[in-house]
């Protein structure tokens, strides 16, 4: 690796994470930049301070020996998610492809360059929380310093299996859909996705969710206590582990560097058919629908950051039919002295509103438009119609999940008929609250000048409005179902209608983009 090399990669990381965009000219630019950079230190001091805990947690509970066994499996599980809803395609391909293959580099290097750059964050995350754990292991129970050599072993290996995991799955299912002649991006990467979590929903459905640290403990490829000295046949194992690692590593970047024009093919580059075009008159909210729906089908980023909720919604919601299947029976707070306990009914309804509040497309729809947001701005059609298509859009993506918890509600529930009523206006307001609310910010604060599509989809200003709004709900919904009576959602009912009133009528106020 030469120089040009590390001088391209520090200038993508400074763009990354905004920090070229601090001092910008424009004041909103400006802004934004110091906001994003604020949220990822605080997110990472939030993490770290999680982490730094959790072997004291963890031996509260008597599951000591499983920590670094929990923490391999937590990292790996949440960078192999965090590369699928990024997109394999960005990582391989990039927005940037033409501009790097023009840059005075060599073409083993060009070809790899964005895996490494990928690499390297996760690298570097993986090894400081790691090692963050290892420091307060130490202070609870002395352990071999020997036995750090084990983690950064392991801790090399995490991101690698992740990266190749992600990209042969990846390649595999695109593969499958070019040899089908299938083009329904939405389904391509919907099995992507339930192919890579496949194994972790199976360990949840075998343990549950009452500890859910046990679901990832059981999915870890990591499995001894580093408390004691390690015997030689983990020691074996462990240098076995990373010599295939890099194997499948050497093979990777081989096949990557051969096959490259036809990965490029297969997940980096859209091929356009010509069409006939054919003019004729259709209706105004059918067209801005329809356009809004693909735009949203055509983006794998947009799907993968926005689908995990819908369809877990429709995952709980089926599976409150199953009255087998206990979510939660009870929750204790032996440290603060209190013993809560949560019906099955108020746990699976509190996981219904967490569903349909943690996500919306409408915090970013409009920012989606990106720099084509002028055709928009150029028709005779206003905004509150535009606005109209995008919250149906988000509607429609939890219609059939919301379908179900309903009937939840009504058969399964078992709750007086009042108290019923109350449930189901309830998770339908909160729908179209969240949709609303997500619309009005991105509106408010909108990014049409953006490079890649998760500066949108994830780290826009609106997004992070709206997932903090989405947290007060999730949490004033909590604390009625566990210390008040279900009767009190009436009070955020009456809040939310008058807040979608408002929210509507300013929307509708509104002239211009």
């Amino acid at each position: 690796m030469n120089n040009k090399v590390f001088q391209f990669l520090k200038i993508r990381y400074i763009n990354q994470f905004g920090i070229s965009k601090i001092n910008n000219n424009n004041s909103s630019i400006r802004t934004h930049a110091r906001i994003t950079l604020i949220g990822y230190i605080t997110v990472f001091i939030l993490v770290i301070g999680y982490f730094l805990s959790l072997p004291i947690s963890m031996q509260q509970e008597g599951f000591l020996n499983s920590v670094n066994s929990y923490v391999v499996g937590l990292l790996f599980w949440g960078i192999t998610i965090w590369t699928c809803l990024s997109g394999v395609g960005d990582m391989i391909v990039g927005k940037d492809h033409d501009y790097i293959f023009t840059l005075p580099l060599k073409e083993f290097e060009a070809k790899t360059i964005l895996v490494l750059y990928q690499y390297i964050i996760q690298e570097v995350l993986v090894l400081i929380v790691l090692f963050s754990v290892q420091i307060s292991m130490m202070i609870i129970h002395q352990f071999p310093i020997i036995n750090l050599l084990v983690i950064l072993l392991v801790g090399i290996c995490i991101p690698i299996i992740s990266i190749i995991l992600n990209s042969v799955v990846s390649i595999l299912v695109n593969l499958f859909f070019a040899t089908i002649n299938l083009k329904f991006q939405f389904f391509k990467t919907l099995l992507i996705f339930s192919i890579i979590i496949f194994p972790l929903v199976i360990s949840y459905l075998k343990s549950g969710i009452k500890n859910p640290k046990i679901g990832i403990i059981n999915t870890s490829f990591f499995k001894w206590s580093l408390t004691r000295e390690l015997g030689i046949n983990q020691w074996l194992i462990t240098i076995v582990l990373f010599g295939l690692t890099m194997l499948l590593l050497i093979l990777f970047i081989l096949f990557l560097t051969k096959k490259y024009e036809k990965i490029l093919y297969l997940i980096g580059a859209a091929v356009v058919k010509s069409k006939e075009i054919k003019l004729h008159i259709q209706n105004q909210f059918i067209s801005l629908f329809k356009d809004e729906f693909s735009r949203y089908l055509a983006s794998f980023t947009y799907i993968t950051n926005t689908i995990l909720m819908p369809v877990l919604l429709i995952v709980v919601a089926a599976l409150s039919f199953v009255p087998q299947f206990k979510m939660i029976d009870s929750v204790s707070l032996n440290n603060l002295g209190i013993n809560v306990d949560i019906s099955r009914a108020g746990v699976y309804y509190v996981l219904f509103v967490a569903c349909i509040s943690l996500t919306t497309t409408t915090s970013c729809g409009f920012s989606m438009e990106g720099n084509k947001i002028w055709i928009k701005r150029s028709l005779p059609i206003s905004i509150a119609k535009m606005s109209i298509s995008k919250i149906c859009l988000n509607i429609t993506l939890f219609l059939p999940g919301l379908i179900i918890a309903v009937l939840s509600c009504l058969f399964m529930m078992k709750l007086s008929g009042i108290n019923t009523v109350i449930l189901i206006v309830s998770l339908i307001l909160d729908l179209i609250f969240i949709s609303v609310l997500g619309l009005f910010f991105n509106l408010k604060f909108p990014n049409y000048e953006w490079n890649n599509e998760m500066e949108v989809v994830k780290q826009s200003l609106s997004t992070i409005i709206t997932a903090f709004v989405s947290m007060l709900l999730i949490s004033l919904t909590l604390i009625i179902i566990v210390f008040l009576d279900i009767k009190y959602l009436v009070v955020p009912i009456i809040v939310e209608s008058l807040l979608i009133l408002i929210f509507a009528r300013l929307l509708a106020r509104k002239r211009y983009l």
